[in-house]
C-alpha cells in the first residue's frame, strides 16, 4: 500500500513539473512575439541592387527607341521626295558635281544618297549655286534640270521641278518623326523622377538630420554640385521645350501635307 502511494505521488510530481516546464516555454514564446526589437538594431531588408540597373536600362531603351523612330521617319521622308508645286521662283540648274552620303545621317536616315551641287540661272542676271539632297545622282552631272525655290518662314529650300513626290509616304515619315520625339522628351523626365532621391540628397548636399540637429554648413564642393545640377535642370527644360516645338512644327507640316492647313 505504501509503495502504491509513493508511486502515485511520484507521478503527480513529475506531471506537475512537466506542466510547469511547458507553461514556462509558452510564456517565453509569447513574450518573444509581442516584444519588438529596438529600431537601432532591427535588421533591414537587404537590397539586391538591381533597381538602379533597371532604371538605366529603361532610359537607354527609350533613347534608342527615339533614335530609331526619328531615323526611320527621316528615311521615309527622303524616299518620299520633295513637293515641287507652287515654287517661289524657278530657274535652270546645271549639275556640276555629286557626292555620296550615308549610310547613316540624322536628317536623311538610313541608306546611301547623293548630294549634288548645281549652278542655277534664275533669269535675272544673278546666277546662284545651290545643293540638293537625295534627288539627283552622279549620272545627272553635266545635265540641265528645272529648279524651284521655296520659302518657308524665311528659310530657302530648292527642289527639282517635276521630281517624283509621294504625299502618303511623306505624311508617314512626318508621323514617325513625331513619334520619335515623344521618347526623347520622356527620357529626361523619367531620369529626374527615378533619380530624385540621389539628386536631392547627394547632389544638393541635403543630408538627413535628426530633430533638433543643426544644419551643416555647405562646403564649396556642395555649392559646385548644386550649380551643376541647376544648369542640368535648365538644359533639360530647354530640351523638352524645343522638343515640343519640333513636334508642333512637324504636326503643322503633316496637316499641310494632308491639305488640312
Amino acid at each position: 500500500m505504501d509503495s502504491y502511494q509513493q508511486r502515485l505521488a511520484k507521478r503527480k510530481a513529475e506531471s506537475e513539473a512537466l506542466r510547469a516546464k511547458r507553461d514556462k516555454e509558452l510564456s517565453g514564446r509569447q513574450v518573444e512575439r509581442t516584444t519588438r526589437e529596438p529600431t537601432a538594431i532591427r535588421q533591414q531588408p537587404t537590397s539586391t541592387g538591381s533597381a538602379p540597373i533597371r532604371k538605366i536600362i529603361y532610359a537607354i531603351g527609350l533613347s534608342l527607341l527615339a533614335v530609331a523612330l526619328t531615323l526611320t521617319g527621316a528615311t521615309l521622308d527622303r524616299i518620299a521626295g520633295r513637293d515641287s508645286s507652287d515654287p517661289y521662283r524657278t530657274g535652270t540648274g546645271h549639275v556640276t558635281k555629286c557626292t555620296q552620303q550615308g549610310p547613316l545621317t540624322w536628317y536623311q536616315g538610313f541608306g546611301y544618297w547623293e548630294q549634288c551641287t548645281l549652278a542655277v540661272d534664275w533669269g535675272d542676271g544673278f546666277p546662284d549655286q545651290v545643293q540638293i539632297d537625295a534627288t539627283l545622282t552622279s549620272a545627272d552631272i553635266g545635265t540641265d534640270v528645272p529648279i524651284g525655290e521655296h520659302k518657308y518662314k524665311g528659310a530657302l529650300s530648292y527642289v527639282v521641278v517635276g521630281a517624283p513626290h509621294r504625299p502618303w509616304l511623306d505624311a508617314s515619315g512626318k508621323s514617325m518623326f513625331m513619334l520619335g520625339y515623344l521618347p526623347l522628351i520622356a527620357t529626361p523626365i523619367l531620369i529626374a523622377f527615378y533619380w530624385q532621391p540621389i539628386l536631392s540628397w547627394y547632389w544638393f548636399g541635403m543630408q538627413r538630420r535628426y530633430p533638433g540637429e543643426p544644419t551643416p554648413k555647405p562646403t564649396g564642393w556642395v555649392w559646385f554640385r548644386r550649380i551643376a545640377l541647376l544648369a542640368l535642370t535648365a538644359w533639360l527644360v530647354f530640351y523638352v521645350g524645343t522638343g515640343l516645338l519640333r513636334i508642333l512644327r512637324h504636326l503643322a507640316d503633316f496637316l499641310t501635307t494632308l491639305g488640312l492647313m
